[in-house]
């Protein structure tokens, strides 16, 4: 094969070639005759080598579920980029793989190889490294590069709640709201719970009250237990969800006394002593809870005192007056749970 023809100029003749493949060559240089020389040929062996490369990679930092672009570069002898053959990649020793579970292989142009992925919740936290290695081809060889490093950490929420302050009391329906942000935006997706002093809310089944964030909103609707004593309460809200920190957040929820009332039904007897019975109910028109002291008037006099338990009263009072008709009064003390009450019916002695 005939590499070419050239002029010899001050009894030089040079060519430039490139070889295609590696190995020993013979190179036949050949001068023919003139009219003043005499034809003339040399010839010498060529070694040719692959050109050696270099690859290296760029360090990762971010947080799950960000975009992020890995990039190895790829150059040649005298630092020319490299323009074939391809990349792989290694992640902790363990090759890199597409979306369909095969080995990732990128293609190198101008020197460059490069993909962007989602950064995934298992690279969150850890001391990663990260390596390139080239495949080489018939002109360069293959290279791997030093190790560089992954750097991804879990994104970190703010929690605002909303119901923060609130007043409520036993028996009444509240709703807990919260909002989830990041970096003043609203975060969708993971779920929240609540808690009232370290105690999670748990439904009737004693599961535990779980909402999903959609648009940075979480809320549960809850009961405030019946009966429950007056007093303020811690409310955390606890935010969690894959590629996030567990995050906290805290307000208060102030329970006052409940109000009551008492039911009762005119009594009429013809004895010094007579039964008394009445109940207690909250607004929810149920018995109210625990231990409530009653007094119990004639007229402004006192003629009986008992404790109510779960709202009910059953109690003997003196009725030693004259036949006619009376107020009779009910009294319900105030405690940590409940205001007083008074209710008003007849006392009617019929002698």
């Amino acid at each position: 094969t005939v590499l070419g023809v050239v002029n010899i100029v001050k009894g030089k003749a040079s060519l430039n070639h490139t070889y295609n493949a590696t190995g020993s060559q013979v190179v036949v240089a050949k001068f023919n005759a003139t009219a003043k020389y005499n034809s003339s040929v040399a010839n010498a062996t060529v070694s040719v080598r692959k050109v050696a490369t270099n690859v290296t990679v760029n360090n990762i930092t971010g947080k799950v579920n960000d975009k992020v672009t890995i990039k190895a570069t790829v150059v040649g002898e005298n630092k020319k980029p490299v323009n074939s053959g391809n990349v792989i990649f290694k992640v902790n020793g363990t090759t890199l793989k597409d979306a369909n579970g095969s080995t990732l292989v990128l293609k190198v142009n101008n020197g460059s190889a490069s993909t962007t992925m989602n950064a995934p919740k298992s690279w969150a936290n850890r001391n990663l490294s990260l390596v390139a290695v080239y495949n080489g081809n018939d002109v360069y060889n293959k290279s791997e590069s030093k190790a560089g490093r992954i750097s991804i950490t879990n994104h970190d929420a703010n929690l605002t709640i909303l119901t923060n302050s609130m007043v409520a009391r036993g028996g009444q329906m509240v709703q807990f709201i919260v909002i989830v942000s990041e970096d003043s935006k609203l975060v969708n997706g993971g779920s929240v719970i609540f808690k009232l002093n370290g105690e999670t809310i748990k439904d009737a089944a004693g599961k535990t009250v779980t909402a999903k964030v959609v648009n940075g909103v979480g809320m549960v609707n809850y009961t405030i237990p019946e009966g429950i004593s007056a007093k303020n309460l811690t409310l955390t809200s606890v935010y969690s969800a894959s590629g996030y920190n567990r995050v906290e957040g805290n307000g208060s929820l102030f329970i006052e006394k409940s109000n009551v009332y008492i039911v009762s039904e005119p009594v009429k007897t013809k004895t010094n002593t007579t039964k008394f019975s009445a109940r207690i109910l909250n607004l929810n028109n149920l018995p109210i809870k625990g231990n409530t002291m009653v007094s119990i008037k004639v007229n402004g006099v006192t003629v009986g005192s008992t404790t109510a338990v779960n709202g009910v009263i059953n109690t003997t009072i003196k009725t030693p007056f004259k036949a006619g008709t009376y107020d009779l009064q009910i009294i319900a003390g105030q405690n940590n749970r409940y205001n007083a009450a008074k209710a008003t019916t007849a006392l009617v002695i019929n002698r």
